[in-house]
């Protein structure tokens, strides 16, 4: 898949959480989401951090070599710890308005960034340097998984 088909890709699948989102009452915010340990608004806030990084390593080619998408997926499993405690600091105190406009303004700041995908070998993710299109992709998948996690 190319970095266009997969930026595509996110921006669909973003705007498809986004309108779901906007749709619940506040209270549903504080409910357990699917996955074990992260209510609502904590998912939504690591999806804010997310969507944050896309934009970010999209800025940050590198000239190294592209590590393999399983390779790069792999590394997750080592930082699913500190990313629970980056979405559940991220929704502390905070209202669910808040949070969900943080999460339109990232996914806007997604869109201008995916307006011109870089063309560079590899970007430096959070877990080593990939292709642009492999983190696109990481992205897509991310939402995907999570949209069924909320």
């Amino acid at each position: 898949m190319d970095a266009a088909r997969a930026g595509a890709a996110v921006l669909a699948q973003a705007d498809l959480i986004l309108a779901w989102l906007s749709t619940q009452p506040p209270s549903a915010w504080r409910r357990p989401s699917a996955l074990p340990g992260w209510t609502v608004a904590e998912l939504v806030a690591h999806l804010v951090v997310s969507q944050r990084n896309l934009t970010l390593v999209l800025g940050r080619a590198v000239a190294d070599k592209p590590t393999t998408l399983d390779g790069y997926v792999a590394g997750y499993a080592d930082a699913a710890g500190q990313i629970l405690e980056r979405g559940i600091a991220g929704a502390a105190g905070r209202d669910p308005a808040e949070i969900l406009a943080d999460l339109y303004d990232a996914t806007d700041a997604a869109r201008a960034a995916l307006a011109d995908p870089p063309t560079a070998r590899a970007v430096a993710g959070p877990r080593g340097p990939l292709s642009p299109a492999d983190w696109l992709l990481t992205r897509a998948v991310e939402l995907v998984v999570h949209a069924d996690d909320l």
